[in-house]
């Protein structure tokens, strides 16, 4: 306990004395349902989401980008797709000045859903889309670029399997060839959600296999050489449904596998985590949450251990919200954070950024409709905004301190309704009202429910956000 004590301490020695680290929780979308699968910090310093749309475009659902600048302001926004639904599940930038995202489609390609590799210049435009599969249904649940300049997707087949369907392994090169196909499995039922390359170039597949029933899952991980033949295949996990939703590698070589367990833990559902040597021996495994049920979907590797991201019904204000958990080396909780408004919020995807912190991106639940949920926090897991103000746009807020009415004034023109919301030092979100302004520009706030302390107060107006620090007495 000793040794945990000083290592907190000077975690947060080393975080307090770093230089200032931006912070937001922004949410992007129109009149439908929007949300964010994948997000990544891009070399300009700023940010790219990859999601689905239907507030735009021609099908059903769409591919929905939005690039923003560090502060999560929109630069544009980009939508594509065909007749029917088509749904990224990973972006990355390449070091020749393109992104690239694959994920499914069932409006191009030879079966009911194929996977997709879409390349696309900085501005959003369209350079080549590639489709991958037969003529059942596959799918695409992540995509790394490769040592030698091509890629590897990882997912599910029903055309190649055996069983029902199969882990899916899709290699090309840079101009999304195919190079080989594989696909792994051990039961009737295989996913592949999640896939790293090792250092001798080989790759490590991590997802589920099951016999079918939703109390037959296990954990699955495939180790392959260069050319995607099996090494060795592990199963993890206990006597009810286990499953990996993503794997990272440790800073000490050994690595991180994340997922959800009904096996173990406190409640129905537990954040599940796994640490495993390069051979796939567990070193430990370790649950997190409470009563309800919590999902583990996506971990990062980091200097002091790992982050997992993933939805809570345990914690937090809504039905579902965002639940952030960092951890040590040997799995002992270092902090936690619970994000999210009155509906069901969650996040698909963590990154690391170039200050220390952390980019998330989701799905943000309001009234009837979802917005893609895009926060950025410090090197602790923080997102509240410590007077960060969009440089050029000065607010009021006042009183401040207060204890019943809050006004909050601008010379920035809002375009139309406003959100407000308030978060607390916990990064618990409090209050969350869509307000009319006035034709003064003045927007008012009844906080006289809320328990006295310091806030961080957010307003949303079409693709702005501009932030106070407040004191609620």
């Amino acid at each position: 306990m000793k040794q945990k004590g000083v290592f907190l301490l000077l975690f947060m020695a080393i975080l307090y004395t770093s230089p200032a680290q931006i912070m937001f929780q922004r949410h992007y979308g129109g009149a439908g349902d929007d949300g964010g699968n994948a997000v990544i910090q891009t070399s300009d310093g700023g940010y790219l989401v990859a999601g689905l749309t239907d507030s735009w475009g021609a099908g059903s659902k769409d591919i929905y980008l939005i690039k923003t600048n560090e502060y999560g302001d929109t630069t544009w926004t980009k939508h594509y797709g065909g007749y029917n639904w088509d749904s990224p599940v990973a972006v990355l930038e390449g070091t020749d000045n393109f992104y690239y995202l694959s994920g499914n489609t069932s409006s191009q390609g030879s079966g009911a859903s194929d996977v997709f590799l879409m390349k696309v210049s900085l501005n959003g435009d369209s350079v080549w889309l590639k489709t991958y599969g037969g003529t059942e249904d596959d799918s695409g649940y992540d995509l790394i670029k490769c040592n030698d300049g091509g890629f590897i997707i990882a997912g599910a087949s029903c055309s190649f399997a055996i069983g029902f369907n199969s882990m899916y392994a899709i290699r090309t090169n840079e101009n999304g060839d195919t190079l080989w196909t594989k696909t792994y499995e051990k039961e009737y039922f295989n996913d592949a959600y999640s896939v790293i390359q090792t250092p001798d170039n080989g790759f490590l597949f991590a997802g589920y296999t099951s016999t079918g029933g939703s109390s037959t899952f296990d954990c699955y991980v495939v180790r392959t050489n260069s050319t995607g033949d099996t090494l060795w295949t592990k199963t993890y996990g206990g006597i009810s449904r286990d499953d990996l939703a993503c794997i990272c590698k440790s800073t000490d070589g050994n690595y991180f596998l994340s997922g959800t367990t009904a096996s173990f833990g406190a409640g129905g559902y537990d954040i599940y985590l796994i640490k495993i040597d390069t051979n796939g021996g567990e070193i430990w495994e370790k649950t997190y949450g409470g009563t309800a049920n919590d999902y583990g979907y996506y971990c990062t590797a980091s200097s002091f251990g790992a982050v997992i991201v993933g939805g809570t019904s345990s914690f937090g204000l809504g039905g579902s919200d965002v639940y952030m958990v960092a951890v040590d080396q040997n799995g002992d909780t270092l902090w936690t954070h619970v994000y999210g408004g009155a509906d069901d919020d969650w996040v698909n995807c963590i990154q690391k950024t170039t200050d220390g912190g952390f980019i998330m991106s989701g799905y943000y639940n309001f009234n009837i409709s979802s917005d893609v949920y895009l926060i950025k926090t410090r090197a602790d897991g923080f997102a509240g905004i410590e007077n960060n103000e969009v440089p050029g746009i000065v607010i009021n807020v006042y009183p401040n301190p207060c204890t019943e009415i809050l006004t909050i004034s601008s010379q920035f023109l809002f375009k139309g309704d406003v959100i407000v919301e308030l978060v607390n030092f916990q990064g618990q979100k409090l209050l969350t009202e869509r307000i009319v302004q006035t034709s003064n520009n003045l927007v008012s706030l009844n906080v006289s429910a809320l328990p006295s302390g310091i806030y961080y107060l957010s307003l949303f107006s079409g693709d702005s956000q501009i932030s106070k620090k407040v004191i609620i007495n």
